[in-house]
């Protein structure tokens, strides 16, 4: 270590630390209330995929929306503006 400078912790192994902890926690638990704790955390799990797969899907539906109404927007302003002569050949086309 040289003079001065502060060791920094390995967050990687601290983060492998903790998951270790955790797993060992979950082998304290009693086999009984084992199955319910690992349906529960299943189940936990199922819910934040759907969440982040529906989150998903509304982004790309907003997408989707923002660039048609875009092209709805240009859409209508491509008009012709009425003149007197372009109504007058009308009529005459009409009659």
């Amino acid at each position: 270590m040289a003079r001065g400078r502060i060791e920094l912790p390995n967050a990687k192994g601290i983060e492998e630390e903790e998951r270790e902890h955790y797993r060992f926690r979950e082998l304290m638990i009693r086999n009984k209330d084992k199955r319910l704790y690992r349906s529960m955390m299943k189940n936990r799990k199922q819910r934040e995929r759907e969440a982040t797969r529906l989150e998903e899907k509304r982004k790309v539906f907003d997408q989707q929306t923002k660039s048609s109404k875009a092209n709805k927007s240009k859409a209508q302003w491509n008009v012709e503006p009425l003149t007197k002569a372009s109504e007058v050949k009308k009529m005459k086309t009409e009659a």
